[in-house]
This record gives structure tokens, C-alpha cells and sequence, in this order.
């Protein structure tokens, strides 16, 4: 977000209004061609040059063009069609979204294409949480285990076995009594 010291005329073409459909125009080449629909507040915001604004009169259709340009293959096809080098930041044209194909289903099948889409990413999004759920036990098992092994509780205990402090006290008894090695220079040519 930016901000700028003149307001547009009220009547200006620049003004967000909810439902907007921005789409990335310049960026890092991951995020050329991001799209989102603006809710925010009338008369607010205006979109800045590095983006397109695309206006449906349906919101239905909004919503369908959304996930359409969100998928997989149109991103694909917004990285291969940008223009710059490396050394600036990769670009869209409008006439590159003119150009993209789109199959579009009949109107009368939106609201089942959209129920359906919603449901699938509903259903994803509860996956991935889910798996969030799980990555987090395994960290908290895996993290019990080990404290339960370094406790000796995961074997039975042989009652003939030395504590382990004794066996500490024995290693720490060897290091102490073994030669010191010389550290330094004269160390390392003597070598």
C-alpha cells in the first residue's frame, strides 16, 4: 500500500470498488500475473500502475475468472508470456490477458461450477490444516520420545547396568588423565 497526497476526482476511472478483479501486473516472475478481488471500502483506494483492474457486472463471473486465472496453467502461461530481463522486473501487458483463451461455462451453470470450486478448495484448505494439525503432533511425539530415551524408559532397565553418571564419571575420569593435545601453530608443523 501507498499512499499519495492528491485525491482523484470522484468521477476518476482509478477508484477500487468492491468486486475489482486486480491482477499483478509487474513483479518477481512467481507473482506476475497474482490475482485477488478487492472488498474493500468505495472511494478509498485507486490501483497502482503495476496492476490491471478488471471490472464484471456478474460477481459470479468475477469470482470464475479468479480461479481461472489463479490456476496452475494460466500462471504458467503469465510467466511465459512476460517481458524484461533479469536485471528488471518481468511484466504483462493487457494485451497479454487479451490474448490468454478462456473457456467460460454457460451462465445457468455458474453458480454449480462456483459451489463445486469452493467445495474443493474448502475441502483442501481443511486438508492442509489438518496436515499443519499433524506436522505439529509428529514434532510433539518425536520430542517425547527422545526425552523418554534419554530417560531410559523406552527398554526395560537390567539392574546389573552401571547409572549413567558412573559411566559419565568414568569418561570424564579418561579425558582428564589423557595427554593434552598441543593447539596452535607449532602443533600443526610439528605434525
Amino acid at each position: 500500500m501507498k499512499r499519495i497526497d492528491e485525491v482523484p476526482d470522484d468521477a476518476s476511472s482509478l477508484w477500487l470498488c468492491p468486486g475489482d478483479l486486480l491482477i499483478q501486473r509487474a513483479n518477481a516472475l512467481e507473482h506476475v500475473g497474482a490475482t485477488a478481488i478487492f472488498d474493500g471500502p468505495v472511494k478509498t483506494f485507486i490501483y497502482p500502475d503495476l496492476m490491471m483492474r478488471v471490472r464484471f457486472d456478474d460477481p459470479r463471473l468475477t469470482r470464475l475468472m479468479w480461479y481461472r486465472l489463479n490456476s496452475k496453467s494460466t500462471r504458467q502461461y503469465f510467466r511465459e508470456n512476460a517481458t524484461g530481463t533479469a536485471g528488471n522486473m518481468p511484466k504483462i501487458s493487457g494485451k497479454t490477458l487479451k490474448n490468454m483463451v478462456v473457456a467460460i461455462p454457460p451462465a445457468e451453470m455458474w453458480d454449480a461450477v462456483l459451489a463445486f470450486l469452493e467445495n474443493a478448495f474448502a475441502r483442501a484448505d481443511r486438508m492442509e490444516a489438518e496436515a499443519a494439525h499433524a506436522r505439529a503432533l509428529i514434532d510433539r511425539l518425536e520430542a517425547a520420545l527422545l526425552a523418554r530415551a534419554f530417560r531410559g524408559e523406552l527398554v526395560p532397565q537390567d539392574p546389573a547396568d552401571e547409572p549413567a553418571s558412573a559411566l559419565l564419571a568414568r569418561i570424564r575420569a579418561t579425558r582428564a588423565a589423557a595427554p593434552k593435545a598441543r593447539r596452535g601453530r607449532k602443533a600443526k608443523e610439528n605434525a
